[in-house]
C-alpha cells in the first residue's frame, strides 16, 4: 500500500455512491479482508463519479465505460484490477436492489512471466552494491539508513517487503533468532527461524541505529530513516533499482529490471534446493516451504518446484523429486 492508499483514510467520499462504496468497504473488512488497495480504488471511482456528476444511485453504464476507458493504454494487470473493483461496487449495488449497470467480466491477465533468480555471484554483487551507496539528495530524512540490511533481509527470510517494512523492533528476537510477521498479506501471523549471519547483521545495524543523532528510542518500527521514521515503499524501490542499475542485469527475455519480489523467489528456490540436496522429498519440503512463505495453498507454492526443476535438473532428478505434479496444476491469480 503506497502513501496516496494511506492518505485515504482521510479523505471524504462525496459522490452519489458515497454509502454504499462505505458499506462495501465496511463489509470485506468484517469478512476479514484487509481491503487496503480495494478500498483505495474505490475512492477513486468516487472521486472520478464526483467529477463526472453522476447521479446514482445505481452505476450507468455510460460511467462503467468512461472509468475502464481512463486505464486502457495501462498494463493488463491495473486493467483487470480496476474492473473488478467496479464489478464488485456493481454487484454490492444489485444486491441491495437497485437497478445498476454490472460490466462483463474481463479476461484474467495471463501469469506467463518467469521470474528472475539471483545467482549467488549477483547477490553478493547486489549487497556490495547496496553498501556503497551515496544519499543525493537534500533533507533530513534518510531512507538509505536501513537499505543495505533490508536487502539482505528480504532475500535471507523470503518475506514480503511490505511485512519487512511493518516489522516492530519488538519483532525481531535476536536471542532467540526469530522474526513475528504480525499481519501478513492472508491476514495471518508467523513466526520465522533467521540464520546466525542475519542475526549479526541485525546487530550491527540496531548498534548504528542507536547512534543516530534523535532521540531514535521512541521508534517502534525496525526498519526507519534517520528521523526514526518507517521506511517508505518509493524509497526502497528506488535504490533497489539503483543498485541493479550498477549491476547492469538484463537478462534475455526479461521485462525490464529484476523486481524486488524477486528476491522472495530466489529465496524459495534456494530453499527447495537445499531440502533437495538433503534429499527432502516434495511431499514434505513443499509444506514447509508454504508455511514459511506465508501462503493460502499448497498450489501457489507448487510453482517453485516446477521453477527449481527448470533451474536445477540434475538436483531435483538425483533427489528422487520424480513427481513435479504430485499437486494439480491449478489456475490462480492469487499474487504471492
Amino acid at each position: 500500500m503506497n502513501r496516496e492508499e494511506v492518505d485515504f483514510m482521510d479523505k471524504v467520499l462525496r459522490s452519489a455512491y458515497a454509502e454504499h462504496i462505505l458499506e462495501m468497504i465496511k463489509l470485506k473488512r468484517q469478512l476479514g479482508y484487509k481491503f487496503e488497495t480495494g478500498a483505495y480504488q474505490l475512492y477513486k471511482i468516487d472521486k472520478f463519479a464526483y467529477q463526472t456528476g453522476e447521479k446514482g444511485p445505481g452505476i450507468t453504464r455510460e460511467f462503467a465505460v468512461k472509468w475502464l476507458n481512463l486505464f486502457t493504454n495501462q498494463k493488463r494487470t491495473t486493467i483487470y484490477s480496476r474492473a473488478m473493483v467496479l464489478i464488485q461496487l456493481a454487484c454490492y449495488i444489485s444486491d441491495l436492489g437497485i437497478e445498476t449497470h454490472i460490466p462483463r467480466y474481463p479476461a484474467p491477465p495471463r501469469k506467463d512471466f518467469t521470474p528472475f533468480i539471483f545467482s549467488q555471484d549477483e547477490i553478493q554483487r547486489l549487497f556490495k552494491a547496496a553498501d556503497n551507496l551515496v544519499y543525493s539528495r537534500n533533507g533530513q530524512n534518510v531512507n538509505l539508513f536501513s537499505i543495505p540490511l533490508m536487502l539482505r533481509f528480504l532475500y535471507s527470510t523470503g518475506i514480503r517487503k511490505g511485512e519487512a517494512m511493518d516489522l516492530l523492533e519488538e519483532d525481531v528476537n535476536l536471542k532467540e533468532r526469530t522474526i513475528l510477521i504480525r499481519n501478513s498479506k492472508n491476514g495471518g501471523q508467523r513466526i520465522l527461524p533467521i540464520s546466525e549471519t542475519l542475526a549479526s547483521e541485525c546487530e550491527k545495524y540496531l548498534d548504528y541505529k542507536s547512534e543516530l543523532p534523535i532521540n531514535i528510542q521512541t521508534t517502534k518500527h525496525f526498519f526507519v530513516g534517520t528521523l526514526g521514521t518507517k521506511i517508505s515503499r518509493n524509497n526502497l524501490e528506488v535504490y533497489y533499482k539503483r543498485c541493479i542499475s550498477k549491476l547492469k542485469l538484463q537478462p534475455e527475455g526479461l521485462n525490464g529490471f529484476p523486481r524486488l519480489h524477486d528476491l522472495r523467489h530466489t529465496f524459495a528456490v534456494s530453499s527447495l534446493t537445499k531440502m533437495a540436496n538433503l534429499n527432502a522429498k516434495s511431499y514434505t519440503s513443499l509444506p514447509l516451504l508454504m508455511t514459511y512463505l506465508g501462503h493460502t495453498s499448497i498450489t501457489s507454492t507448487e510453482k517453485y518446484l516446477r521453477l527449481t526443476s527448470k533451474i536445477y535438473p540434475d538436483i531435483i532428478r538425483d533427489s528422487g523429486h520424480s513427481y513435479i505434479n504430485i499437486y494439480p496444476d491449478i489456475k490462480t491469480y492469487e499474487t504471492d
